[in-house]
């Protein structure tokens, strides 16, 4: 499923063959990737960081390529002077699902949000990796010996699940109102 999103004529949803999508995004900076919750796929960021900050696309990859081993990134996106937005694609790295992206991902992106691993850009544009197009998409050309992401070791990202001592302690949180009139 695509989504193309032209600046004149609105938005069109289709249904594309991986050689219809590596052909129109050869053309198309508007193309958008729907990405269904039980489809695998490739490992990805949305980095968007304010044009002042300190932090650049270096020590990004570095953060990504300590997790990743050996990751193959694929960088797309736009700089100019009110933000610097990169799309990060993994072109070894998958996730089956979205549960499993989720579940070892989201934590990964929260410890380094303060390097922009947050929202995701209107418009890409190529900025480095490979030249051919379809490995900057997460749901076609994989490689043939892409790793499953979640098989690394997650366990700096974990997240800490909340301690509670007994029933009434949860009961108290379950049933808790600031307001002792109700």
């Amino acid at each position: 499923m695509t989504k193309i999103w032209h600046p004149k004529r609105g938005q069109y949803w289709g249904v594309a063959t991986c050689d219809q999508l590596k052909h129109m995004i050869r053309s198309n900076k508007y193309c958008y990737e729907i990405i269904p919750p039980s489809k695998k796929r490739k490992v990805y960021f949305d980095i968007d960081l304010n044009p002042e900050s300190e932090h650049n696309l270096t020590k990004i990859k570095d953060i990504i390529s300590h997790q990743f081993p050996q990751a193959l990134l694929n960088v797309s996106g736009y700089e100019n002077n009110t933000k610097r937005s990169y799309h990060i694609i993994l072109q070894n790295y998958h996730f089956e699902n979205t549960d499993s992206t989720k579940q070892f991902l989201l934590p990964f992106c929260r410890a380094h949000r303060e390097y922009g691993f947050d929202d995701d850009a209107p418009v890409q544009e190529f900025i480095e990796g490979s030249r051919e197009l379809s490995k900057h998409l997460t749901l076609i050309d994989f490689d043939d010996n892409s790793l499953d992401a979640s098989t690394l070791d997650w366990n700096a990202y974990a997240i800490q699940p909340i301690r509670i001592a007994n029933y009434e302690q949860l009961t108290d949180i379950v049933n808790f109102n600031p307001d002792p009139s109700h």
